[in-house]
């Protein structure tokens, strides 16, 4: 279990590696963080149609490459 554990870890921080550092940075707060998007805005200093898109830019980013690594069955 531990194993797999680290192989999944390793694999999401290579995922969120990828990532622009403001498209991160949004997504962590986001997600980790619980925080709402004006909340993100008002931490990183942009406005709430910037994190917006960069909320969405991010997750299709993360989208477009787990897609393009999975593996058919």
């Amino acid at each position: 279990d531990e194993a797999l554990s680290n192989l999944v870890n390793g694999r999401i921080k290579q995922l969120i590696d990828g990532l622009t550092p403001d498209q991160r940075e949004v997504l962590l707060l986001r997600i980790m963080g619980g925080l709402t998007l004006a909340e993100v805005a008002r931490v990183v200093g942009k406005n709430l149609a910037s994190v917006k898109a960069l909320q969405r830019r991010g997750l299709a980013s993360l989208r477009n490459e787990i897609s393009s690594r999975a593996v058919a069955v």
